[in-house]
C-alpha cells in the first residue's frame, strides 16, 4: 500500500543497521507489515542460521539477499535506492493519510532524504485531489447558481432563501455523515453535486409561480403535485441502491435518495412560509 525510496544507497553494515532499526519503528507504529532488501536477508539468515536478524558479517549479507528470489531481487535492488514497502489490505482514506503521516514523522525525525510512491499511495492522492475538486466545483455552482437567481428576480430575500433551501438539506446530509461516523467520498461530493440540479430545478419552478402572485391553491395541480411525484419516485429509485454490494454506490444511492426528500420537504414545506404564498 506504500512504498519508500531512499535515494543514495550506501553498502556498508551501518546502513543496513539504520534501515532495520528504521523498519522495526515503523512496523511498531502502523501495525503493518514490511517488505525489503534487508527483509529478504532476514528470513534467508533465518533458514540457515536459525535466527531471524541481519548477520554479523557484511561478506555475508549479499550471499543471503541472492538466496530470495529473483522476482523479488527485481524490486528490492541493492544498488542506487534502497525500497521499503509497507504492505497491508485496504484502509479509509483517512487511516491510510494517518498512515501516510505518522511514516513521514518518523523518516524526518531520522534525518532520512525519502521519496513516496507505489500504486496505491497514487491512488489515494488521486481520490483526495478529486474529492477536492469535486467540492470546489459544487461550491463555484452554488455561487454562481445564486449569483444568477439574483440577476433573475433581482431580490435579495429571493437568493437568501434560494441558498438556505438548496444548501441546508446538505449541510444536514453533512450531519448525519459525522454523527454516524461515515467518510467523504467520491460518490458522496457527485451526490452533492447532482442534487443541488435537481433541488434548484423545484425552487425556480416555485419562484416562477410566485412571481406570477399565484397562490397555494392555484399551483397545487399543475406545480406542486408534479414536483412532489417525480421527487418521490425518483428518490425512491435511489433507495434501490442500497441492495447492491458494492459500498461507493450504496452510499451514493442513499445519500441521493436523503438529499431528495429533504429537498423536497424544504421546497413544499418550508419555500412557501419563506416567500409567503397565500393559502387561496
Amino acid at each position: 500500500i506504500l512504498d519508500i525510496v531512499i535515494p543514495n544507497f550506501n553498502e556498508d553494515k551501518s546502513f543496513y543497521i539504520k534501515m532495520d532499526m528504521l523498519e522495526a519503528n515503523i512496523k511498531e507504529k502502523t501495525n503493518q507489515r514490511i517488505l525489503s532488501a534487508n527483509t529478504m536477508i532476514k528470513i534467508a539468515n533465518d533458514k540457515y542460521s536459525g535466527t531471524k536478524n541481519l548477520p554479523e558479517s557484511l561478506s555475508a549479507f549479499f550471499p543471503l539477499y541472492y538466496k530470495a528470489p529473483e522476482v523479488l531481487r527485481e524490486f528490492y535492488p541493492l544498488g542506487e535506492n534502497y525500497r521499503i514497502s509497507v504492505l497491508g489490505t485496504h484502509i479509509s482514506g483517512e487511516q491510510y493519510d494517518h498512515m501516510v503521516k505518522t511514516i513521514e514523522v518518523i523518516l524526518k525525525k531520522n534525518n532520512i532524504t525519502y521519496e513516496l510512491n507505489g500504486q496505491y499511495y497514487w491512488l489515494m492522492k488521486a481520490q483526495s485531489s478529486l474529492i477536492n475538486t469535486l467540492m470546489s466545483s459544487f461550491i463555484i455552482s452554488v455561487i454562481l447558481i445564486t449569483i444568477f437567481v439574483q440577476l433573475i428576480f433581482r431580490k435579495i430575500k429571493i437568493s437568501t432563501s434560494f441558498v438556505f433551501v438548496n444548501t441546508f438539506p446538505i449541510f444536514i446530509v453533512l450531519l448525519l455523515y459525522a454523527l454516524l461516523d461515515i467518510k467523504i467520498n467520491i460518490a458522496s461530493v457527485m451526490a452533492f453535486s447532482i442534487s443541488i440540479g435537481l433541488m434548484v430545478d423545484s425552487t425556480f419552478h416555485l419562484y416562477y409561480e410566485h412571481k406570477k402572485n399565484q397562490s397555494i391553491k392555484d399551483i397545487h395541480g399543475r406545480t406542486i403535485l408534479p414536483i412532489f411525484w417525480s421527487n418521490f419516485i425518483l428518490a425512491n429509485i435511489f433507495i434501490l441502491f442500497i441492495f447492491i454490494d458494492f459500498n461507493p454506490i450504496k452510499q451514493f444511492g442513499l445519500t441521493m435518495a436523503i438529499l431528495i426528500y429533504l429537498g423536497l420537504f424544504f421546497d413544499l414545506l418550508v419555500l412557501p412560509k419563506v416567500l409567503n404564498f397565500t393559502e387561496k
